[in-house]
């Protein structure tokens, strides 16, 4: 098996020849897709700090990392994994629920979901907090073996290489002969505040081989910029402070502060998209070319491929000045996107705030027809009542509440991909 990131020869299953995690034998610096700006500006330095600061323009890099990654797996799984996935996909689409509770898959530290539908000409998909996995029956013979989203969570706080190799010892238990790793696409972003205001900003600034801006607001203020969408490269700013209120990413808000965010400030996301076209253009296919070549492809989007410019009298756009705030943004480190911050569960429970505020809506709205303000006596005859109802719902009496609480439960476990007692372990699909 192999576990060394850096390892140039050795293959995914550890026997001489081939080459999964194949790095470049030097960092390579990217090929120009579609030319060069010419700006002659220097390239983009790999060395600056992080939190690097441009005190005119109040800039201030928070985080560089890769918030998306999608990795493709040549080979097939075995007869035995094709049968557990087969089985647990039948269970998903049964109309009992609590027979629906049962399709999951453990693999190693990970309890999947199985779902009860494929994707595209993918007939299994399994997922749970780390990984988005999409599996080919043993007949496919023109698709990879696995099509696997790596979450932005686990490789924001896990770092890329501990993802990669939890990643690699998962199929391996599909198939001990699985093939090279591919590099399908990759999101590489740098969150920043700054005071410069992009509202305002003219978008003949915006120097790029991109035809299409398309610009976005909510509530009649502005909130983001997309170039070149539809492409196989895409650049997307936006403000990432109102998009984690959506996404609820906020453990990007304890990284934000580690690195001097004050927890008001609002903070910008520049990120480029890559897809397999220009990947493989730029050199960069494996898993290891890419871990080697992050400061050369973000050095080519924030360079050759778009900038925004200062202007000059000079009528050739290319040739106008970077602008400050874009010099701090093209400097961003990538030298720590494989560091360990804190780990990430594999299960989707939902947090805190989620129960204890969102799930107490039927409460308040009960307590406020009943006209009762004193909680504890809210709760004793909210559940008298509940019980009640559900017992006019059925022949089964007042324990029909239980029951209708027991099967839900088991249903989001399965979603939040965690055991509940009174449903069997899955002792005899691990492996």
């Amino acid at each position: 098996m192999a576990k060394n990131l850096n390892d140039t020869t050795t293959p995914l299953n550890g026997a001489a020849g081939g080459a999964c995690f194949e790095d470049a034998k030097r960092p390579q610096k990217p090929t120009p897709h579609g030319g060069s700006l010419d700006d002659g500006s220097a390239p983009p330095s790999n060395t600056a700090p992080a939190n690097c600061t441009d005190s005119l323009s109040g800039t201030t890099i928070l985080r560089s990392g890769i918030d998306s990654l999608y990795i493709s797996c040549k080979g097939q799984i075995s007869e035995d994994v094709e049968h557990l996935l087969r089985v647990s996909k039948e269970l998903a689409q049964s109309p009992d629920p609590e027979v629906r509770a049962g399709a999951f898959l453990e693999l190693g530290e990970h309890r999947f979901q199985v779902k009860d539908k494929g994707k595209g000409r993918y007939p299994y998909v399994l997922v749970d907090n780390w990984f988005h996995l999409q599996i080919s029956g043993r007949s496919a013979t023109s698709l990879p073996m696995a099509y696997c989203q790596l979450q932005s969570e686990a490789l924001t706080c896990e770092g890329v290489k501990s993802v990669l190799l939890r990643l690699v010892d998962l199929l391996l238990q599909l198939n001990p002969d699985a093939e090279t790793l591919q590099v399908s696409r990759v999101d590489l972003c740098v969150d920043f505040v700054t005071d410069l205001d992009f509202a305002a900003t003219p978008e003949h600034w915006w120097v790029r081989r991109a035809a299409k801006l398309n610009t976005y607001s909510e509530h009649g203020e502005f909130n983001g910029y997309m170039f070149g969408a539809g492409g196989d490269l895409v650049a997307r700013l936006y403000d990432k402070t109102l998009e984690i209120q959506k996404s609820r990413k906020l453990y990007l808000q304890d990284i934000w502060a580690l690195n001097g965010w004050d927890r008001s400030a609002k903070v910008w996301r520049i990120e480029f998209q890559y897809k397999r076209p220009v990947l493989r253009e730029l050199k960069v296919e494996t898993v290891g070319q890419l871990l080697s070549s992050m400061s050369g492809l973000w050095g080519y989007a924030s360079g050759d491929w778009m900038q925004l410019k200062t202007p000059t009298s000079d009528q050739t756009r290319s040739r106008w000045p970077t602008h400050p705030v874009w010099s701090i943004l093209q400097a961003a480190d990538w030298g720590d996107v494989s560091k360990h911050l804190w780990r990430v569960r594999t299960s989707r429970e939902p947090d805190d705030h989620f129960l204890f505020v969102n799930g107490l809506g039927g409460l308040s709205s009960y307590m406020a027809r009943e006209n009762i303000a004193d909680l504890d006596r809210a709760m004793r005859r909210y559940l008298r009542d509940a019980r009640r109802y559900h017992a006019g719902m059925t022949k089964d009496g007042y324990d029909s509440l239980d029951r209708y609480l027991i099967v839900k439960a088991r249903e989001k476990a399965l979603r939040f991909n965690r055991p509940l007692p009174g449903i069997e372990q899955g002792g005899e699909d691990e492996f």
